[in-house]
């Protein structure tokens, strides 16, 4: 299959091999559970591993759906009926044993995986619907490898930000950074002022000017002026862009600068 794409879908070969090696090693960690295990709690509230567990398998499945409609020409919803429909399928299929949650895991990843091998080039810039709203499908392959490294933290069985590949990280940060002013909490609005986020291991950051409407983000070389920095190892900067972390092992300029995900939640 030919993966080259212009425009950002030309990271599209590293999206899918980061998104494939995520995948076995939490297929790895899934076969290895028992059942008194998945019936446990998650890091989410309200869910229990066995849920984790099934939204992914079923996130699979909605990306396995846009991509064979995009290859009739058709844009379909991710999962049918919506977020309702998304909440009851995870609903039903949690429940069931472990070794079932991770042949599902396994199996639906595959199917997912066979989709986009057959697919047309192309298509890769076609319109898929996300329930966040209409995205290009090669933004399915970074939400696949997002999804499998943010959730296999959520499992709570030891598995950390600090144990995100390198290659997953420098990928993630720029997608979570430039997709902030699209989450700004309409309960939260955040003040108007300037935020420098800063990489200390990939020596790069990125400016967040929430003075406008929507927020800019530019991506910042040298370390820029900002009445807010945040700095910290890459990883540990996404783990709280992602509220998986307090971030209180990032050296801020203040309490107040550590505030900005509340601003703008990841969901």
């Amino acid at each position: 299959m030919t993966t080259t794409a212009p425009g950002p879908a030309g990271l599209l070969p590293a999206l899918l091999a980061g998104a494939a090696d995520s995948a076995e090693r939490l297929s790895a960690h899934a076969d290895l559970l028992d059942d008194a295990t998945v019936r446990g709690d998650s890091a989410l509230p309200t869910w229990s591993r066995g849920h984790v567990l099934n939204h992914l398998a079923r996130h699979a499945d909605s990306l396995r759906r846009t991509a064979e409609a995009a290859s009739r020409g058709e844009v379909v919803e991710a999962y049918e009926g919506g977020a309702a429909g998304r909440a009851a399928e995870i609903e039903a299929g949690a429940g069931r044993s472990a070794a079932e949650l991770a042949a599902d895991l396994r199996e639906s990843g595959a199917r997912l995986a066979e989709a986009w091998h057959r697919l047309d080039p192309s298509l890769w810039q076609a319109p898929t619907k996300a329930l966040t709203g209409l995205r290009p499908l090669f933004m399915g392959v970074a939400s696949r490898w997002l999804e499998l490294e943010i959730h296999h933290v959520d499992l709570d069985l030891g598995y950390a930000p600090t144990d995100w590949p390198d290659n997953f990280v420098s990928a993630a940060l720029p997608i979570i950074i430039n997709g902030l002013p699209g989450r700004a909490s309409a309960d939260r609005p955040a003040p108007a002022t300037t935020w420098l986020l800063w990489s200390t291991d990939l020596a790069t950051g990125w400016s967040v000017d929430t003075t406008t409407t929507p927020a800019s983000v530019q991506p910042a070389a040298e370390r820029a002026e900002a009445a807010f920095v945040v700095e910290g190892p890459g990883h540990a900067l996404l783990a709280w862009l992602l509220g998986r972390s307090d971030g209180t092992t990032l050296t801020a300029t203040s309490p107040a600068a550590l505030a900005l995900p509340g601003h703008y939640p990841f969901p």
